[in-house]
C-alpha cells in the first residue's frame, strides 16, 4: 500500500447523524460535491457492489470493504490503470458532536507512480465533501 493521504474536520453533528448519512448513498449527491448519483446494489454492508457517477462525466466501480457499522467503512474502486484506490471513512464521537475522516491510500503495480502525482490533490478534494456531510448531518 502507498502512502496515505487524507483530511478531517470537527463537527457539531453526533457520530450517528454522520453515520445515517454515510449509510444512505442514495444521498452523497446531497453534499458530496464530486457525487451525480449512487447506484448501489444491495444493501450498505461488507462486498455490496455499485457504480459512482461523478458530475464530471464518469462511472466508476465500487465495492464497500471492512464496514464498522457507526464508525467506519473503506470504499475500493479502480480509477486509474493498474491501480487500486481505497478511501476509507471514519467518524468517532467526541465531547461536541464528532471528527470525520477520510483518507485515500492506492496500491497496485503503478500505485508507486500515481501516489505521489494525485494523492494530495485528491486528499484537498475531501474538503468540500466533509464539509457537506457535516452541514447535512448537523442540519438534520
Amino acid at each position: 500500500m502507498a502512502a496515505i493521504h487524507g483530511r478531517s474536520r470537527q463537527t457539531r453533528a453526533s457520530a450517528e447523524a454522520i453515520w445515517r448519512v454515510w449509510a444512505d448513498p442514495q444521498t452523497w449527491h446531497e453534499w458530496n460535491p464530486n457525487v451525480q448519483r449512487m447506484e448501489m446494489h444491495g444493501a450498505f454492508v461488507n462486498g455490496t457492489t455499485g457504480v459512482m457517477h461523478t458530475r464530471a462525466g464518469q462511472h466508476h466501480q465500487i465495492q464497500l470493504q471492512r464496514i464498522e457499522p457507526g464508525h467506519a467503512f473503506d470504499l475500493e474502486t479502480a480509477v486509474l490503470p493498474l491501480t487500486r484506490f481505497r478511501f476509507h471513512c471514519e467518524v468517532s464521537p467526541g465531547v461536541n458532536g464528532s471528527t470525520i475522516s477520510q483518507s485515500v491510500a492506492m496500491s497496485g503495480p503503478l500505485a508507486f507512480v500515481f501516489a505521489p502525482m494525485a494523492g494530495e490533490r485528491i486528499a484537498a478534494s475531501f474538503e468540500p465533501l466533509l464539509k457537506g456531510l457535516a452541514e447535512k448531518a448537523e442540519a438534520a
